[in-house]
Formats: structure tokens, C-alpha cells, sequence
């Protein structure tokens, strides 16, 4: 009678550790931005990068957000995941601090499960100092539940030059 009991609890535990680990596995950022410092008047490019997805993306759209008092948005390029394919491809500015992304594979060049690299790369002009974030937001489609990481960053006051 024990013997069973401690074989219950046993696999009990057992399948709760399997059960929490994907879960613990999808708190950890899938979509991130890296961190920048710049000087004012600077041009500066962030990198929204895809870490081991999850799953295979044909579609996909976001939001990202950022703040104009500290930037401005110039240009973007196409990240290598998104190179081949992706014959619909777009940014567009919707609105002051809001840029949208999306892209379409009709054929086979999706971005594979697992895969890892740079979804797309956004300019921005830096305006004054200031301390602030970028952030990927309502996430559309194939990348809907992915986490996600925003970007910090930072613009120091321009140092007179002796």
C-alpha cells in the first residue's frame, strides 16, 4: 500500500516537471530588440531578432512603439530570416511612435521552427538625450503568442569637443 502510494507520488511529480517545462520554456523571449546608447544628432539601427521560434511563420504582424521625443524613424531593411521569400514585406509609419511590420510567404521560404537571426532592422535619428524604450506590441498571426523583449535606450548630452 505504501509502496503504491510512493509510486503515485513519484509519477505524479514526474509528470508535473514535464507538464511546467514547456511553459517555463515560452516565459523566456522568443522576438527582442537589443539595447543602444547613442549621442544626439546619431543615427542608430535596432534589431528585432527572432530566438528559436517556437513554430513556422508564413504571416506575421506587429506593432512597434517608440517614443518621438527621442527618435525618429528613418529607414528599415530586411532582416536575414526574411531575406529569401517573404514577397510581401512592409513598414510603414501608422502613426508619431508607431511603425507596422508585416510580411507574407505565399510559397516555401517561411521562417522554419527553431530558427534563429534578424527579423528586420529600423533606423532612427536620435533627438535629444533621454532615457527611453522600443517595444514590439500586438503581435498578429504566426508570432501572436510569442514573448517578447523590448529594447532600452539611451542618449547621453553631447560633451563639447576640446
Amino acid at each position: 500500500m505504501i509502496l503504491n502510494k510512493l509510486k503515485a507520488g513519484a509519477l505524479f511529480i514526474l509528470l508535473t516537471v514535464v507538464i511546467a517545462m514547456p511553459s517555463q520554456a515560452a516565459d523566456k523571449a522568443v522576438l527582442t530588440f537589443d539595447n543602444l546608447t547613442a549621442k544626439a544628432g546619431e543615427k542608430v539601427t535596432f534589431t528585432l531578432t527572432v530566438n528559436k521560434a517556437p513554430n513556422a511563420v508564413k504571416t506575421f504582424g506587429l506593432e512597434v512603439l517608440y517614443d518621438t521625443d527621442l527618435l525618429k524613424y528613418q529607414s528599415y531593411k530586411r532582416g536575414l530570416l526574411v531575406k529569401k521569400g517573404f514577397s510581401f514585406f512592409g513598414v510603414n509609419e501608422s502613426s508619431p511612435g508607431t511603425l507596422k511590420i508585416g510580411g507574407v510567404e505565399p510559397k516555401k521560404n517561411e521562417i522554419k521552427k527553431g530558427a534563429a537571426g534578424s527579423l528586420v532592422l529600423l533606423t532612427f535619428e536620435v533627438l535629444k538625450a533621454g532615457k527611453g524604450e522600443i517595444k514590439p506590441a500586438n503581435l498578429k498571426d504566426n508570432i501572436k503568442k510569442w514573448p517578447v523583449q523590448n529594447g532600452v535606450f539611451s542618449c547621453e548630452k553631447n560633451k563639447p569637443v576640446k
